[in-house]
């Protein structure tokens, strides 16, 4: 099936929305219907994953968990990602056995304990962040405070749209 110009739109428009405020994501067209007709080949696909996102993000155990609007700070779902991606390097392959998880959620645990440690005897203590990913989440920080200051001053429905299309391409490949 070839590529729909609609629906690379409409996906890059979806992507962006975890910088929107929340309060808004009514306003955005793409979360309404998928972005072709019925008869489209994509349709389907689309409806489904409006259907997932409801479903899933918007009313499910992980509704709180994706907006990134006003936030700076090391996001909890960052952490988790990291642990997740952690523990798959760790237990090769899928179904490992109770005796091989249990060890390394130990190991795990007990790295998670001395995290816990150094932050109690040095509250002052970062974690140092690449000079480019600084700059991306500075970047983010400046485009969300101008989108939250026109928005303010008064944004048409397209403009929302287009905001969430352009803070698209923050959201990793990865986590999309």
């Amino acid at each position: 099936m070839a590529k729909s110009l609609e629906v690379e739109e409409w996906w890059f428009t979806i992507k962006g929305l975890v910088y929107l405020p929340r309060r808004l994501h009514r306003e955005v067209q793409a979360l309404a219907a998928p972005p072709v007709p019925r008869e489209h080949a994509a349709y389907a696909a689309c409806a489904e994953f409006l259907k997932y996102l409801r479903d899933t993000w918007y009313t499910g155990m992980f509704s709180g968990l994706w907006d990134k609007f006003g936030i700076e700070e090391l996001r909890t779902t960052n952490l988790a990602e990291s642990y997740h991606s952690q523990l798959n390097t760790l237990i090769e392959g899928d179904h490992p056995t109770l005796t091989k998880l249990i060890l390394v959620l130990r190991d795990l645990d007990g790295e998670a304990q001395s995290a816990l440690i150094t932050l109690e005897q040095e509250p002052s203590h970062t974690k140092h962040i690449r000079r480019k990913d600084r700059e991306r989440r500075e970047r983010v920080a400046h485009m969300m405070t101008s989108f939250n200051t026109d928005y303010q001053a008064g944004v048409s429905r397209m403009a929302v749209d287009e905001y969430c299309s352009y803070m698209a391409r923050f959201v990793a490949e990865s986590a999309a």
